[in-house]
């Protein structure tokens, strides 16, 4: 009799093992029909079928029984995918968390369950898993790019710090996402993040001069701008073969307004760049600009006039000369004014010389006004032949 007894308790406990397991058996059966079912178009049954399958799993997922199984997060990942990637209106209630979901769900199937005679993680159809944590890790990617672009920086860098947490946990360093993590803290205004991030990168060898870049500025907007230098003259020790790590050093100089070191960094910048025309120009149009700032108007002429011998048509050279030309002409026209009445004769030869100097910079605006003619310009060549008396122009230009 006992033994009777003891085989009925038995076999209510198998039956009611397998009760609960009957959900995660039902999630995958609602699971095909919908599949079979939308296959045939019938997309209002395969939608009623995924709701079901959704609760069924949702019940395994957090019954004793079943929630520490590999297989129930597994089919679960599964459910919510499906989800999420049907467009059908009355799925909209599960939208917002379904990303979500996905990811907890792929991470327990891999984490859930272990293997008592190796002590290692029980994984229930790990291809298919790891298929499915792919197709997670670009559905993350995509879902923080557009956050980034609507400059939602905090929620992207969640979506991003997701899929690199993910990826890692497949053995893969995901570079990518952790520069777009960075990236996310330092536009969202989380500089101890992103300087924390930043040294990540760094640590990994990443050689990109927007990193060193970004770097310096974060320690300068945090007020060290100390540190901001050190890191990009780093960075120019540790890869001397780089030229944009020159680049940058220069573009920090001129952001704080040190022209001195500025003009030294350029020079060695010209050496660095010497085969690239493009760079070229634009680094002897920035030594236009230094020289003239630290009033060197001779080595300002020289430079502007090497970028205009690369690029003829350099709209910036050309105004930034014609402005400085004018500048030099205005001095010689006030020079002029203060001389008294009787002395003509060198009233005279300043007033030549001014118109000299006019006559050059209306050339280089008028080559500026043919590359891009806009009424501020015209009004500045008019007035110098105004000037001038020279009518033709002034005619022309009126």
């Amino acid at each position: 009799m006992k033994k009777w007894i003891v085989g009925v308790l038995a076999l209510f406990a198998f039956t009611g093992l397998k009760a609960q397991d009957s959900n995660v058996l039902s999630a995958w059966e609602y699971m095909s029909t919908y599949n079979s079912e939308k296959a045939g178009g019938n997309m209002g049954v395969a939608i009623e079928n995924l709701i079901r399958a959704k609760e069924a799993i949702d019940a395994a997922s957090v019954d004793e029984k079943t929630l520490g199984k590999s297989k129930t997060w597994k089919r679960r990942a599964e459910v919510y995918i499906a989800i999420m990637i049907e467009k059908d209106p009355s799925l909209g209630a599960y939208k917002a968390t379904v990303i979500d979901e996905i990811y907890k769900s792929v991470q327990k199937a891999r984490t859930v369950e272990v293997n008592p005679k190796n002590n290692k993680p029980k994984i229930f159809e790990e291809d298919l898993l790891i298929s499915q944590a792919y197709y997670l890790c670009d559905t993350l990617f995509k879902s923080g790019s557009a956050r980034y672009l609507s400059k939602d920086f905090e929620t992207a860098g969640m979506f991003f710090e997701k899929r690199y947490t993910l990826l890692k946990e497949l053995g893969r360093t995901d570079t990518v996402s952790l520069n777009n993590m960075f990236l996310s803290a330092y536009r969202g205004k989380q500089l101890d993040k992103a300087l924390e991030l930043g040294n990540t990168l760094m640590g990994f060898g990443i050689t990109d001069p927007n990193l060193y870049g970004t770097m310096a500025r974060i320690y300068q907007e945090k007020g060290d701008a100390a540190k901001g230098l050190q890191i990009i003259k780093d960075a120019r020790t540790k890869y001397p073969k780089n030229t944009e790590f020159i680049t940058e050093e220069l573009n920090y100089y001129l952001s704080t307004g040190d022209n001195a070191n500025a003009v030294k960094v350029i020079d060695e910048a010209i050496v660095a760049f010497g085969d690239q025309k493009d760079m070229l120009k634009t680094l002897y149009f920035n030594s236009g600009v230094l020289y003239s700032q630290l009033g060197d108007r001779a080595k300002s002429r020289e430079y502007y006039e090497k970028a205009l011998q690369i690029d003829p048509e350099y709209y910036g050279a050309l105004n930034n000369f014609a402005a400085m030309v004018l500048d030099e002409a205005n001095v010689f026209v006030k020079e002029a004014n203060q001389l008294p009445l009787n002395e003509t004769k060198k009233y005279d030869e300043l007033k030549k010389k001014a118109d000299g100097l006019y006559k050059e910079a209306a050339q280089y605006l008028e080559k500026a006004y043919a590359k891009n003619p806009n009424e501020k310009l015209k009004a500045t060549i008019l007035e110098i032949y105004i000037k001038l008396k020279d009518e033709a122009k002034v005619a022309q230009y009126k």
